[in-house]
């Protein structure tokens, strides 16, 4: 039997905070999204702060060393979907693999989400002509003031992963970069 709603808890892996100047740039916040319990796209999603992982260019960017990974996110429930709130950082050349989201049921069956650059995911610094994700929605749109200081917008995309097992319970994610020049961050996620 599917269980109604699970906010999938990110709470011990998130590493940077929606106050926070992101990437250590002044004014590169996320002060105006909407925290805690909130319709994104159609899902409810429970937003806290976020997963920045490295890519091969984030460190000399930044200078923050971030992590290659979020590993064992704990699930332990089952449904017929996963829907991911999440972004990049930086752009990558399309359909690039910038990342996964490896889904581990409890037989060990294991179901790997790719994480595609203008698949699921593009940089979430957009101007109006920038091309958009091919199999995913904009979840969310706003500015900060280092975006509306240089004539940029922020997107975070919703992604909705098909469950083939959705009678099994799901124990766990892990969260992975590939280490390309688009970096994947994660926001929330949520199993229904």
């Amino acid at each position: 039997m599917c269980q109604t709603r699970i906010f999938i808890d990110l709470s011990e892996f998130l590493n940077t905070s929606l106050d926070e100047n992101i990437h250590d740039k002044l004014g590169n916040d996320l002060k105006e999204v909407p925290r805690g319990s909130n319709e994104f796209a159609g899902t409810l999603f429970d937003v806290q702060g976020l997963i920045q992982l490295s890519g091969s260019i984030s460190k000399e960017k930044t200078g923050i060393d971030f992590p290659s990974e979020a590993k064992k996110i704990a699930v332990n429930g089952n449904g017929k979907q996963i829907s991911f709130l999440h972004g990049s950082s930086w752009h990558e050349k399309g359909h690039t693999v910038i990342g996964e989201y490896k889904i581990r049921f409890i037989n060990d069956h294991i179901e790997i989400v790719p994480i595609v650059y203008e698949g699921n995911v593009v940089d979430w610094w957009f101007m109006p002509n920038d091309k958009l994700p091919l199999n995913a929605v904009v979840a969310w749109t706003g500015e900060n003031e280092r975006t509306r200081s240089q004539g940029y917008q922020i997107q975070f995309y919703k992604y909705t992963w098909i469950n083939p097992l959705p009678n099994i319970e799901i124990k766990d994610i892990d969260f992975i970069t590939t280490e390309m020049e688009s970096a994947p961050f994660l926001i929330a996620a949520t199993l229904e």
